[in-house]
């Protein structure tokens, strides 16, 4: 085998163990929770965005058509 070919096999190898070890050092990262008052916030927004009333006023896009529910003008 040449020289050449060597160091690139070493290469590919190296770039292997690094690929691979990348994603196991993320994985391993502590997460924090998110806040309490974070969760309140996202979901009011999807309460507002979803809610056939409260939501959709000032969007472009129709309100969902839910059964029984009042229609927004």
């Amino acid at each position: 085998m040449k020289r050449s070919n060597k160091f690139q096999l070493g290469g590919v190898f190296a770039l292997l163990i690094g690929g691979g070890a990348y994603p196991n050092y993320l994985k391993a990262q502590p997460r924090e929770r998110p806040s309490d008052l974070t969760l309140a916030n996202i979901e009011a927004m999807a309460l507002h965005l979803f809610h056939p009333v409260l939501g959709r006023q000032n969007l472009s896009l129709p309100a969902p058509k839910l059964p029984n529910s009042p229609t927004v003008k």
